[in-house]
């Protein structure tokens, strides 16, 4: 059936037309098509039957009916339908689409219809810059299926919604327009087939979701910029396809409840009466489980109050096994649950906004990996953003204020290699429970980033975990309470404040296939140390396969600041302060090397360190042609002593500079440069054995502290440097299995005494001058070699003190040693001898053995030098006050013949010397003891020795040595009597050599004492 363009088709009450074919109505803007009443007379012709009053519903209207066979097709153009939806039931609107094939319809008006102006059921009518106005029910109307398009169409003075399409088939709108309607919005519901897109409607006018909106798995839904959707309760838009929501920062996507008037205006037309509230609507779910794929794009759109509480919507945008997620640019706010929630996938949020959610600002489930860069949490009843169980990506630069925790909460594990940078001020990250950081993957956190743990948190590092903090961008660890760092997170004002144990802390643990890395630099640990869990220290090193921690700060544990089991970490330039056990604590296996690092204020030790003390370092010296891995090197007397895992000895004609070479190469491990105060016991306690290990200098009172045996393994090396303190306690010594080497200096000798001893060191054990040091306080020095053990000792500028009790029965007892060498040492105060010798052959030059209760040497067994007439071992010893004074200084109880000259015996006769040493004239199975030539009290000096050795090239000048001269001089000459200053050769002690001078010649020694 076709109408010419300016035909006019009035109907009497209750008719109307059925199409079952196709209508074609061609009107033009100059000459329209005019369906209407045929009371209707300001158009067309005036029937004689007319009350010229036409009323809405005084026909029925127009049906396109295309059910089964039939086709109810229709193109409509500049058409206008009137005062339809009569009595008929059938008839739902004053053109009702009903399983239409195909309905084109543009340039109408539908208007004053009792009902809608158009009714489409299981149909896809298009309609193009049409109005619908004044009807008495909905503008438009859809269900049942079918695909209806709007398109620059009005919407006016409808008593209903402008347009209501519900349970249909979703198709693309745009540049819809409308006013006056009960409801201001084209309102849809359904599922999508196909993709749609939803352009852009006029200002003031808003598409609407009557309830829910899917999207099917093969399909794509696409707001544009400037889209609003204004949304009914129970409505939601689900994805298991695509949702791609493209706003601009001018124009954004806009999603919120249908009170909402600040967007798109008025909508449900009612001023005031109503307010949006969180939970108006259920919002935004991307379920991407299975086959699904949930996708979500969303840049520069604004999601409201949605997240009904009492449905499974509990968040205004929820993404579910999503295969991708992005919310770029965005704000999702006044959610009555979460503003973006994930769960078991992945979602990509940056430079978005989260702010007046009454649950979290972000919440993520089990199996998400939530990546939130840049973004603000305001507001948010919860936390800022609160993720759990997931695995955690990389995230930073976020920032936030006002959040029930003003924070990024964190729990879970990580996803590959992630990198946590640092957030804006007053916004940290949370731990809110267990953290680890997977065998596999790694988590690197920026500077300047700060950490808070809750009650029972934890961060547990199996993979590897890297703090890179920089000064004046410290990485810190601290408890959610503390409102110093990050600000107050918990939002109770000072109602909370920190305290240890206040959160688990950090465990790198690298058992059996884990690797337990730690690097930090820069960091600052607080108010960790839960005592209730295994997490017993801020801190815990738990087979680490590698653990740095440089320029930290570790303070206020429950227990330690740092504990080591079986791990060898490297902790230099850091500070312990205030934790209620030690600094640092080590057990088992493994030691830390500790260098250069303060501890202060705990109420036991310093540090504690027990186990197996084994700490092995390599190097390489120049000129050993094979790779030496090693814990010490040192030279004496042209022996060269590398002491590695095999021990070897090399002797060797290096000089000083060589020395100094192979010193520089050295890496130096174990501890160095440590120092502190306020501690109970202010030192590092020290028990176990030793494997390679090097003890450097103590600062102030600071000392290595005893608190039971210490065995330095064989063949192993433990290296005491200059300004080393070593302090011991009742049955406690320090015993050399291996190798003992103790090098310091005159400025800085190392020390070895009691524990109440406060001249050397200060008050260590802080009891003031409640105990005073006494000989015996403890065993002291034992170099045990017996069997295929070494025990070497290698001692100079060394200080012995306060031992000689239990079985050592001296400060310093050599038993099967291999070798030992003592030059420049003081040992003094023994409660029983002062060196002890038992199968044992050590070289003692330039020593001072002082005021030992017994002797200051006593020889079992074994051959000592300590001083030989022709310089081959050096004496220069200071016997003196040893056995009360009166006593024997040397007791001799073997056969052997021992040399002992050049030393200072305090008396200075031969007789006088001789009652002082025990020896072949006290008891006749005992060998002498030679002691001449010894040092005299005076000058002159008498020359002891002239050798010649034309094949050598030399002439060696030996003399007795004057007690406290400054120096001498050597004068020669043809003659007796015509001798002058010879400087043609070198002294050592109280001998020169000079080239040989090929025939006699006089020599004359000359003391200076001024």
């Amino acid at each position: 059936m076709t109408l010419e363009p300016g035909c006019v088709v009035k109907f009497n009450f209750n008719t109307g037309l059925r199409v079952n074919g196709t209508l074609i109505a061609p009107g033009t803007a100059e000459h329209g098509i005019v369906f209407t009443s045929r009371d209707d007379d300001t158009l067309g012709e005036i029937l004689p039957s007319s009350d010229g009053v036409p009323t809405p519903g005084d026909w029925d209207g127009v049906q396109l009916y295309g059910y089964v066979g039939n086709q109810g097709s229709a193109t409509l153009d500049h058409v206008l339908l009137r005062h339809g939806v009569g009595s008929a039931a059938a008839y739902q609107g004053g053109l009702y689409c009903y399983y239409s094939d195909w309905a084109t319809i543009q340039d109408c008006v539908f208007e004053r219809c009792l009902g809608n102006g158009v009714r489409a059921y299981n149909c896809g009518p298009v309609f193009r810059r049409c109005r619908f106005q004044d009807n008495g029910a909905h503008g438009l109307a859809g269900s049942n299926g079918g695909r209806v398009e709007a398109w620059d169409c009005t919407f006016t003075g409808n008593t209903q919604y402008a347009a209501w399409l519900s349970g249909v088939n979703p198709a693309s709108y745009g540049g819809n327009s409308g006013s006056g309607n009960g409801t201001d919005v084209l309102a849809v519901s359904g599922s999508l087939s196909g993709s749609a897109r939803w352009q852009i409607q006029a200002p003031g006018f808003a598409l609407g979701l009557l309830g829910g909106v899917s999207v099917p798995v093969a399909d794509t839904l696409t707001l544009d910029a400037g889209v609003v959707v204004k949304c009914l309760a129970g409505s939601s838009l689900t994805m298991n396809g695509v949702l791609r929501l493209l706003g601009t920062s001018d124009s954004p996507v806009v999603l919120t409840s249908i009170h909402d008037d600040s967007w798109a205006g008025d909508s449900n037309n009612n001023g005031a009466g109503t307010a949006p509230a969180p939970g108006d609507w259920l919002g935004i779910d991307a379920y991407g489980y299975l086959s699904n794929r949930g996708v979500l794009e969303a840049e520069h759109c604004r999601v409201r109050y949605g997240g009904n509480a009492a449905s499974a919507w509990d968040a205004n945008v929820r993404t579910s096994y999503s295969d991708q997620a992005t919310f770029r640019h965005s704000i999702s706010e006044f959610s009555a649950t979460a503003g973006y929630k994930a769960n078991n996938c992945g979602a990509l949020l940056e430079h978005s906004t989260f702010r007046g959610n009454l649950g979290h600002g972000v919440e993520g489930g089990s199996g998400n990996q939530i990546s939130a860069m840049d973004c603000q949490f305001i507001d948010n009843g919860g936390h800022g953003a609160w993720l759990a169980a997931g695995s955690l990506p990389s995230l930073g630069g976020n920032g936030g204020s006002g959040n029930g925790v003003n924070g990024f909460g964190l729990s879970g594990g990580t996803g590959g290699s992630i990198h946590w940078s640092a957030n804006q001020p007053g916004f940290p990250y949370v731990l809110t429970g267990a953290l680890t950081v997977s065998t596999s993957d790694s988590l690197t956190i920026g500077p300047g980033t700060v950490i808070k743990g809750a009650p029972g948190s934890s961060l547990t590092a199996s993979g590897a975990l890297l703090l890179r903090g920089e000064e004046g961008g410290a990485i810190v660890f601290t408890s959610l309470k503390d409102d110093d760092w990050g600000g107050d997170t918990n939002m109770d004002g000072a109602a909370t404040a920190p305290a240890p144990g206040d959160w688990r802390g950090i465990d790198t643990y690298g058992y059996l296939s884990s690797r337990g890395i730690l690097e930090a630099d820069h960091c600052l640990l607080r108010y960790g140390g839960d005592a209730a869990s295994s997490f017993d220290a801020n801190l815990h090193f738990n087979y680490s396969d590698t653990g740095n921690l440089r320029h930290c700060a570790i303070e206020h544990s429950a227990t330690a600041g740092v504990r080591v089991h079986s791990a060898t970490p490297r902790i230099e330039h850091c500070t312990f302060h205030g934790n209620l056990g030690s600094g640092v604590v080590s057990t088992t296996s493994g030691v830390p090397d500790i260098i250069a690092c303060t501890f202060t204020g705990h109420p036991g030790y310093a540090g504690q360190l027990t186990g197996a003390l084994a700490a092995c370092r390599a190097w390489a010296l120049d000129g050993i042609r094979a790779q030496i891995e090693a814990g010490f090197s040192e030279f004496s007397q042209g022996i060269l002593v590398v002491c590695s895992r095999k021990l070897r000895k090399i002797r060797t004609d290096w000089g000083d500079e060589d020395r100094q070479v192979a010193k520089s190469d050295r890496l130096l491990g174990s501890f160095s440069g440590n120092g502190g105060s306020g501690n109970g016991i202010n030192g590092l306690s020290l028990s176990g054995t030793v494997a390679n290990q090097v003890w450097g200098e103590c600062l102030g009172s600071f000392a290595y502290v005893l608190t039971g045996t210490v065995t330095v393994s064989a063949p192993d090396t433990l290296r005491l440097e200059a300004g080393a303190q070593v302090k011991g306690g009742a049955g406690q010594q320090l015993r050399a299995e291996g190798v003992l080497i103790a090098t310091g200096t005159p400025e800085a000798p190392v020390r070895m005494t009691s524990l109440t001893d406060d001249e050397w060191g200060g008050d260590t054990n802080g009891d003031g001058d409640a105990t005073t040091a006494l000989p015996g306080d403890w065993y002291g020095l034992n170099a045990h070699g017996y069997l295929s053990l070494n025990g070497e000792l290698w001692l100079e500028h060394c200080q012995v003190r306060y031992g000689g009790s239990g079985s050592n029965a001296a400060n310093i007892l050599l038993a099967y040693s291999d070798r030992a060498e003592l030059r420049h040492c003081l040992v003094e105060r023994s409660s029983s001898s002062g060196i002890r010798c038992f199968i044992s052959s050590p070289d003692i030059s330039h020593s001072r053995i002082v005021d030992n209760s017994y002797t200051g040497l006593r020889i079992e067994s074994g051959q000592p030098r300590f001083g030989a007439a022709d310089h081959s071992a050096r004496g220069y010893n200071t016997f003196l006050g040893n056995g009360g004074g009166a006593g024997f200084q040397v007791r001799n109880e073997t056969s052997n013949t021992i040399e002992g000259c050049y030393n200072d015996w305090g008396v200075y006769t031969a007789a006088a010397i001789d009652a002082l040493i025990y020896d072949d004239n006290e008891a006749s199975s005992r060998g002498p003891v030679i002691f001449d030539p010894f040092i005299i009290d005076a000058p002159p000096s008498r020359i002891t020795l002239i050798r010649a050795d034309p094949l050598a090239g030399t002439v060696l000048v030996c003399w007795r040595p004057v007690k406290e001269a400054l120096g001498y001089r050597v004068y020669s000459g043809m003659t007796a009597y015509e001798l002058t200053l010879d400087e043609s050769g070198q002294f050592d002690d109280a001998s020169w050599t000079a080239p040989w001078p090929g025939n006699k010649r006089f020599y004359q020694v000359r003391v200076l004492t001024e």
